[in-house]
């Protein structure tokens, strides 16, 4: 043992050694004019390293999953006309159509008076008599669906003949 060493500080500088030897630095840093040691592991750089490699890793994720969303057709698929009018009057509302093929054939009879020029007033008139729930929420609903889905061209005539419309007192 060389003079003015302790046994202490051969133990030091054998676990600095050790420490050394797995990769954990000691690093010595000022504060209020002590030297502290302080552990880092690898060379002092492992947080940013790390960020880095987890910033590129979900770069990589993102363009990878970008590309196949782009490279899949998406479905846009809509139901018939015909399909959806039957939904909205036998499933949604419930109106007394004893088939599907009835209620199809009357929202085209309503297409057809729409197209001939019928006036809303009429028309409103006629199908509260016709169906059954025969208020005018359902009328209106009735005709404005009939329109909508199977003569999409005739819903500027059927905005023109109801303008100015005003249920009759009930």
């Amino acid at each position: 043992m060389k003079e003015g060493r302790t046994i202490s500080s051969y133990l030091d500088d054998a676990n600095l050694t050790d420490n050394l030897e797995r990769g954990v630095h000691q690093s010595y840093a000022l504060d209020r004019g002590a030297v502290r040691p302080r552990l880092t592991v690898g060379r002092g750089r492992t947080r940013p390293v790390k960020h880095a490699t987890l910033l590129t890793a979900l770069i990589v994720m993102a363009a990878v999953g970008g590309t196949t969303q782009a490279l899949a057709p998406r479905a846009h698929a809509m139901p018939a006309p015909d399909t959806e009018f039957v939904y909205d009057v036998m499933v949604r509302r419930q109106y007394n159509f004893a088939s599907p093929d009835e209620a199809i054939s009357y929202g085209y009879k309503i297409c057809d008076k729409v197209s001939n020029g019928e006036s809303y007033a009429q028309l409103m008139g006629e199908v509260k008599s016709d169906v059954v729930p025969n208020d005018e929420f359902a009328a209106n609903y009735l005709v404005s669906y009939a329109v909508n889905l199977l003569c999409p061209a005739q819903i500027w005539q059927l905005r023109h003949s109801a303008a100015g419309y005003r249920p009759p007192p009930e």
